[in-house]
């Protein structure tokens, strides 16, 4: 057991009983996020300074002539669970794929350029996090899958969205979407582990059996706090990446009390 998988004093008991029985709790995990954070700084200061960088391409997207749609957050009613199954920083301006039809060269590079640079900016912060808060080296050709996934989830629609309106048209799929999400949570644990994509994709849904209410209450707390912090004008992305730290310290506890010693590919 390293330093960063000791429990403190308050989080003692916690910790012991959900050792002793492989159980987790939402409480539990978080705590342990945490704490594996204190003891990782640099993965917090990397997430957020991929937000920072995202919030500046964010100011450059909205002010430029290319068509771009802003964020819908709290302050225009919308309450939202944004839970993405990879470690993700989120943006606040989004060009629709249409607009990209219509734009001259220049404007049309410019905005590929901007994209591809906060894609890579993200996967680097957060493979950097994961790996600091795993205690390993990724090697580069599991960075470049785990990249590879992060793009599709991230210019998809391959994300756990909840929203009002969900509520009354889709509530049925909307509940099968999070189910999937919560059994894919440890997808990027097994990327960057050197897995193949079908093989972290069954990793991840060994570990969590049975324990899909916990880890569903913690992409809850994550996808709500991503949400109202990403709401922030100007600076939301930095929050997203505060909460991508907590995300990402989750992902470390949920594998070191369910797959202990399973840090090779599979």
């Amino acid at each position: 057991m390293t330093d960063a998988d000791a429990p403190t004093q308050s989080g003692a008991s916690v910790d012991a009983s959900s050792r002793r029985d492989g159980s987790l709790s939402t409480v539990s995990v978080l705590a342990g996020a945490l704490r594996r954070l204190g003891a990782n700084p640099t993965a917090l200061v990397a997430l957020l300074l991929a937000g920072g960088v995202v919030a500046s391409i964010d100011w450059v997207r909205l002010h430029d002539p290319v068509p771009t749609t802003g964020y819908e957050g709290i302050q225009q009613g919308r309450v939202a669970v944004e839970f993405d199954v990879m470690v993700n920083v989120a943006s606040r301006a989004t060009t629709p794929a249409s607009a990209l039809l219509h734009l001259e060269p220049a404007w049309l590079a410019t905005t590929v350029g901007l994209a591809l640079l906060e894609l890579s900016v993200v996967v680097a912060a957060s493979s950097y996090a994961l790996g600091r808060l795993l205690d390993v080296q990724p090697s580069p050709a599991a960075v470049a899958r785990y990249g590879l996934v992060v793009a599709l989830f991230r210019y998809s629609l391959l994300r756990a969205t909840f929203d009002g309106g969900a509520v009354v048209v889709g509530l049925l799929l909307v509940a099968a979407l999070f189910v999937v999400a919560v059994r894919l949570v440890l997808l990027p644990v097994g990327l960057l582990l050197g897995d193949s994509f079908g093989s972290a994709v069954r990793r991840s849904w060994r570990i969590t059996l049975g324990h899909g209410w916990a880890l569903l209450g913690v992409a809850l707390v994550i996808g709500v706090a991503n949400h109202l912090l990403v709401s922030v004008a100007l600076v939301g992305p930095v929050g997203s990446g505060a909460v991508a730290a907590v995300h990402a310290g989750a992902l470390a506890a949920v594998v070191s009390r369910l797959d202990a010693g399973g840090t090779g590919p599979r």
